[in-house]
């Protein structure tokens, strides 16, 4: 069976303490297909939150 995709686009600007929430939320959707898009500005000195 084939669900349906659903993309899901999160932009944060220094909202690392909220992205691992974010994305947890995101990915556990049920009945779909779930593509996650991240876009973020990473400034001099800050550290990557997802590698």
């Amino acid at each position: 069976m084939n669900l349906p995709r659903v993309d899901v686009v999160i932009a944060s600007n220094r909202g690392g303490p909220f992205l691992d929430e974010a994305i947890d939320t995101a990915l556990d959707q049920e009945g779909v297909s779930v593509r996650l898009i991240l876009s973020g500005r990473c400034s001099s000195g800050a550290r990557p939150v997802v590698p």
